[in-house]
């Protein structure tokens, strides 16, 4: 996986018109970014661990965060988390077939 596949979700995202799977690609693709410009220092680039990492650090704190909004009675939220959590789960069996996918 690299910025290039991100790109292509985010046009596929785009052209369906899949309001969850466009905001998180946007939100990895600029944690991606981040990432990136601060490997600079290091002269290194983002392998594809990092995009493995970050994808399964938005699981866990989506995971983490649905109890609590449900809890707070904020069930659309709630509901929004769980989708994105679907799509990222969607992401690594797609980029990472090997990588056993996490609750």
């Amino acid at each position: 996986m690299n910025l290039e596949d991100l790109r292509k979700k985010l046009i596929e995202s785009q052209k369906s018109q899949d309001q969850i799977a466009l905001s998180t690609v946007r939100l990895l693709m600029s944690e991606a970014k981040n990432r990136e410009i601060s490997l600079r220092a290091e002269s290194k680039e983002v392998a594809s661990e990092d995009y493995l990492k970050m994808i399964k650090k938005q699981i866990k704190n989506r995971n983490e965060s649905i109890p609590m909004y449900e809890k707070a009675g904020r069930t659309e939220t709630a509901e929004k988390e769980k989708k994105e959590v679907v799509f990222l789960q969607s992401l690594l069996t797609e980029f990472f077939p090997d990588e056993p996918i996490s609750q």
